[in-house]
């Protein structure tokens, strides 16, 4: 019975206790201050399990579980390519000369960065993109009336193709920038005119925008 209670009590304290290897004041379950050897090891078949069971080392030293999904989509590069979808062409108010590009459809948007509900980009990481937009009006517009697009970053203008009309019938407007990105910084795009209204081609080869990370 004596013995049984020793037992219990070293479990117990075991159960509880931090381990150093190489080291007196372990900050883990089990702290191994030097290298880590495994000479066999089993090979997981079960695809399912395997997927979610990468481990990583963190920046201090500790060893923690990752989903694949995770570590896929932060190695992926921004690439997106979007458009203004409408069963019949889109016409908007123009309200002090602006008014957001409503690109609503996804041809592709690998990490899933774009919300068509806000028509507004999202970065999931630091990076250099390269940004296109395009808009083709439905209408003629007269010599001197004013329509252009516009690129924003966090809602500030970094590109801007805006002009008179020079006697196109529909008029096409584009512009593309190179900008640099932190996580969670946005992009959107405008436009201006001075119409009251614009009516545009709803088709993703005429009204579209591309996004495409580079580095």
């Amino acid at each position: 019975m004596y013995l049984k209670a020793i037992v219990i009590f070293f479990l117990s304290f075991s159960s509880l206790a931090q381990v150093g290897i190489g080291t007196t004041e372990p900050t883990a379950a089990l702290d191994i201050n030097g290298t880590l050897r495994i000479r066999e090891f089993s090979e997981e078949t079960n695809v399912a399990i395997a997927k979610d069971s990468i481990l990583v080392i963190s920046r201090n030293g500790n060893v923690s579980r990752i989903s694949s999904k995770k570590i896929i989509e932060s190695s992926l590069v921004t690439s997106i390519k979007g458009h203004i979808e409408s069963s019949t062409n889109v016409s908007i108010p123009v309200i002090d000369g602006v008014v957001k590009v409503p690109y609503n459809d996804m041809e592709f948007d690998m990490n899933d960065e774009f919300d068509t509900n806000t028509a507004t980009f999202t970065a999931k990481q630091d990076g250099i993109y390269h940004v296109f937009a395009q808009i083709k009006t439905r209408s003629t517009i007269a010599v001197s009336q004013e329509v252009g697009i516009m690129i924003l970053k966090n809602g500030s203008i970094i590109s801007k193709n805006s002009y008179a009309n020079v006697g196109i019938s529909p008029p096409i407007r584009s512009t593309q920038s190179l900008v640099k990105l932190n996580a969670n910084e946005t992009i959107s795009f405008n436009i201006i005119s001075s119409l009251e209204s614009i009516s545009m081609y709803a088709n993703k080869d005429e009204s579209y925008f591309t996004i495409h990370q580079i580095r």
